[in-house]
């Protein structure tokens, strides 16, 4: 642990020239907006501007706000992560997830840039320990963090409220009774509610979550989006390419509408545009697929940009990282190990999950509040051994493959970025 408080240190002081990079910037001045008027900018989910925002009414200088509100989200992950890995019983195993967790530069990243995937991995975590009756005790108790955590899942980020069917139906099934998933989706619901009327004060309108994510569909649904770089309009300015010069037009128009008008404006035509293109969809939803469960560049990116032998490092242990756990949890999916139903609530989480960002568009950052699945999983294999290897089945062995295809693709990708 304090190995890697000490890396995250020296990583956001010495390593990151920029406190508040990329969406950080802007959770940033959404949070001072609501400290000095009251006011939320509803395009961002509330619940990281109101973390901030409290930072800074403590009087955390920003040189340090961040990085304090990531550390603090890292020692709570790191100890959720511990509480869930070692009870599996394979201590070895565990050791080596808190080894590639404490080194992993997209997790040292987010560890000292206040993003909204670190805490939905440490919800999404603790509400699979509920969900799959790992952390039984009483149904009050329970259902009670289960519902908190479902909430606040959704007030970081909006995407995560597929996630809520999967979760509830897991708890209920779990426990053989439907009726304990109602106190959980109640709490969860007023919480969420809480927030909508809060918006509806502000805007007197009523807006799902936050605004952004008619937008995200929008991006990711129209005639320029690029099949593969699907989140490429949402991160970069692509003024004065010829290409894009349509798509800005047509960006403008809808901004030209009320405010009132313009979700329903973007989503109308996303969904045109599907209707229309079905088949360049598909082909999308496939991209979208590949992006998300790629190894993630974000901290490698960044670093890049100031320092390039640095930011090679962090590309590569970034990519070690992820397809270690990736293996491993490969590897593990024929153990004896797992329970009743917990594969099929597994496999259910993760497409809940990636849903919404097959829907619009995908970048591998994205996936990070599944790794901890991942490691979870991992953790659950049986010794190696190359007999066990040659009898794992041809599907098995597909699923591997495309999955280091995806790599192979992303790699390319970078190339011609870098």
């Amino acid at each position: 642990m304090l190995g890697s408080v000490l890396l995250r240190l020296i990583y956001g002081k010495f390593l990151l020239s920029d406190h508040w990079p990329g969406d950080a910037h802007w959770y940033k001045d959404a949070a001072e907006a609501l400290l000095q008027k009251g006011w939320l900018d509803h395009y961002w989910p509330p619940a990281l501007p109101h973390l901030l925002a409290g930072g800074m009414w403590l009087g955390i200088p920003q040189e340090w706000l961040g990085m304090c509100i990531g550390l603090g989200m890292w020692i709570l992950y790191f100890w959720v992560l511990i509480s869930v890995v070692f009870p599996l019983g394979n201590s070895q195993r565990g050791w080596w997830i808190k080894a590639i967790f404490a080194i992993f530069p997209a997790f040292v990243h987010q560890s000292v840039v206040p993003l909204t995937y670190l805490p939905v991995a440490i919800l999404l975590l603790m509400s699979w320990q509920w969900a799959i009756g790992a952390w039984g005790g009483s149904t009050l108790r329970d259902g009670l963090g289960l519902g908190i955590c479902l909430g606040l899942m959704v007030l970081f980020r909006g995407a995560s409220l597929a996630l809520w069917p999967v979760m509830l139906w897991g708890y209920a099934w779990q426990r053989d009774r439907w009726q304990v998933a109602i106190l959980p989706a109640l709490i969860a619901l007023v919480m969420v509610l809480g927030w909508e009327a809060r918006l509806y004060q502000q805007e007197g309108r009523w807006i799902a979550i936050n605004s952004a994510n008619s937008y995200n569909l929008y991006l990711g649904n129209n005639a320029w989006t690029p099949d593969y770089r699907t989140w490429i309009l949402g991160s970069q300015d692509l003024h004065g390419d010829a290409h894009f010069e349509p798509f800005y037009t047509q960006l403008d128009s809808v901004r030209a509408l009320p405010v009132e008008q313009q979700d329903h404006a973007f989503q109308a035509l996303a969904w045109q545009r599907i209707s229309t293109h079905p088949g360049e969809f598909a082909l999308r939803i496939g991209t979208r697929l590949a992006t998300l469960f790629s190894f993630d560049t974000l901290a490698g990116a960044t670093l890049y940009k100031q320092a390039p032998l640095w930011g090679m490092i962090s590309l590569i242990a970034d990519a070690i990282c992820y397809l270690l756990l990736l293996l491993m949890a490969w590897w593990s999916w024929r153990s004896n190990a797992w329970r009743r139903g917990e594969k099929i609530l597994w496999l259910l989480t993760v497409g809940a999950y990636s849903l919404p960002y097959l829907l619009a568009f995908s970048h591998p950052t994205y996936h990070l509040p599944l790794l901890p699945l991942f490691a979870w999983a991992a953790v659950k294999g049986e010794s190696f051994s190359f007999t066990k290897l040659k009898r794992r089945s041809w599907f098995s062995w597909l699923i591997l493959v495309v999955f280091l295809l995806f790599q192979v693709a992303w790699v390319i990708n970078m190339a011609d970025r870098l």
